[in-house]
């Protein structure tokens, strides 16, 4: 959590002449476009408008321009919707933030493929700001300098200019970036899958020393990083051919 609430937070970056929007995920279950009750929504504008996505509205992330006493505010931090989208800062006007957002909506991987870039999903977009170099930072959020949500921040402290305008895809996620990620994730998984272990199967996990366990919960993860779907089965099952 924060050190600052939300409120606080954007209540500064007003004070400190900073302009305040929102990029809303219409994907999220919690609808947070309902709980937007602004009645002047002039200054709003799905992301995707004039380009190849432009007809994809049921899943169609929208940019607005929040006004610090709209209830909605609140709401993020009383309901802590995880994917509910991101607040964003900068000094520049809705429609130069608007453009390089927009210039976001497909990056490009190490692997030489584009994917989209879930900016409106704090859960993706977040770590790969907070893990890029100062440079790498400031070329991702162009004329932004706050990208907020509720279990998130990333604050740039350098001087924000407005650069060109270009056509995605443009921006490459660093690879080194990608390898700390995978990395985190593998270790939360193998944490995950040894306490689970430990409160379903005691049985399984007293069997094994623990730097064994370890182990196994590591090879595993490695091997099925690409893997989601009935996750603990597929390792309950592995670790059971090993008891046998």
């Amino acid at each position: 959590m924060m050190a600052l609430s939300l409120l606080s937070q954007l209540q500064q970056a007003i004070d400190n002449k900073q302009n305040v929007f929102a990029v809303l995920n219409k994907t999220s279950d919690s609808n947070p476009l309902m709980h937007f009750s602004s009645s002047d929504l002039s200054q709003s504008k799905p992301l995707w408008l004039g380009t190849q996505y432009q007809e994809w509205f049921d899943v169609m992330p929208t940019l607005i321009q929040v006004p610090l006493n709209d209830p909605f505010i609140q709401w993020v931090e009383q309901a802590k919707p995880i994917d509910w989208g991101i607040f964003i800062v900068s000094p520049f006007n809705f429609d130069d933030v608007y453009q390089h957002l927009q210039s976001l909506t497909q990056v490009w991987l190490p692997n030489g493929q584009y994917c989209f870039f879930r900016l409106f999903d704090p859960r993706f977009s977040m770590p790969i700001a907070q893990q890029c170099n100062d440079l790498q930072r400031a070329e991702l959020m162009g004329p932004t300098n706050q990208w907020l949500s509720y279990h998130h921040q990333v604050i740039r402290h350098d001087e924000i200019t407005l650069g060109r305008v270009r056509e995605f895809p443009w921006w490459d996620v660093p690879s080194s970036v990608i390898k700390t990620l995978e990395a985190e994730e593998t270790e939360t998984l193998v944490s995950n899958l040894i306490q689970d272990l430990e409160d379903l199967r005691p049985d399984l996990f007293l069997y094994f020393p623990r730097p064994l366990l370890k182990a196994k919960a590591q090879r595993f993860a490695k091997n099925n990083k690409l893997e989601t779907a009935h996750l603990w089965q597929r390792f309950i099952h592995d670790i059971e051919q090993d008891v046998q």
